[in-house]
């Protein structure tokens, strides 16, 4: 028996950089038509907020409590992705849970059936699970300098940060980086995972075929980059 999920990742709000926000119908389209829908990380965006932090942390749980109160068919499962594991909002996530009956939230994978989703910046080196829990600790305490904002906002604007995403996330390398990652978590193809989507790259891919695996990313809203609501058919296996 199948049942339908729907995945999207990096939507970046509150960032200046994005356009995730108009998305928004789209996402809600989705998620009534869909049994789960996986927020995949980086939906929200602490790092380059354009929001103070306790404003910001109020409207992501806003946020995430009106998408799923519109749709209580549909469980909805929070990924965290680098720029949204924030200690404030993951402090407060565990409420929400508690109040909504269709809401989890995870740090950094879930399996469904044979499908696994995560957010993807373990694919940034060849990182263990240990190496991406220290490495996401440390971003969480990294500001950028107020300067950064402008010189990444004109880089959108000149297309450049699309060949820097291509050159630093070439898709060969991407995943066998994650290929590594989910055989440290027990989690490939020899556990019975055959399906893995993530994020993070802002890249989009459909179906590349790897040792096994089939990868997808939607890409993201941000600047001229391909972004798309990911489509997935999730089976009973365990």
């Amino acid at each position: 028996m199948m049942t339908r999920a729907a995945f999207v990742s990096d939507l970046h709000l509150f960032a200046r950089r994005s356009h995730g926000h108009l998305h928004l119908p789209a996402l809600q389209q989705a998620s009534a038509t869909a049994n789960h829908f996986i927020l995949g990380g980086d939906i929200f965006d602490f790092r380059w907020a354009t929001l103070n932090q306790t404003a910001a942390i109020d409207s992501a749980i806003s946020w995430l409590r009106d998408l799923a109160v519109l749709s209580p068919q549909c469980r909805f499962h929070f990924l965290l992705g680098n720029h949204d594991d924030h200690q404030g909002l993951v402090a407060r996530l565990p409420t929400l849970a508690q109040e909504l009956p269709n809401f989890a939230w995870h740090r950094f994978y879930l399996r469904l059936g044979s499908s696994l989703f995560l957010h993807g910046d373990a694919a940034d080196r060849k990182l263990t699970a240990e190496r991406l829990t220290r490495r996401r600790d440390t971003f969480r305490h990294y500001t950028p300098a107020p300067w950064r904002h402008d010189a990444y906002h004109w880089l959108l604007k000149t297309r450049i940060d699309q060949l820097v995403c291509r050159a630093a996330h070439p898709r060969r390398l991407v995943v066998r980086r994650l290929m590594c990652y989910l055989r440290d978590i027990e989690q490939g193809p020899e556990q019975g995972v055959r399906s893995v989507y993530f994020g993070h790259t802002h890249r989009e891919i459909d179906g590349f075929r790897y040792n096994g695996l089939v990868f997808h990313n939607g890409g993201a809203p941000i600047g001229k980059a391909r972004f798309r609501i990911l489509q997935a058919d999730i089976d009973d296996a365990p």
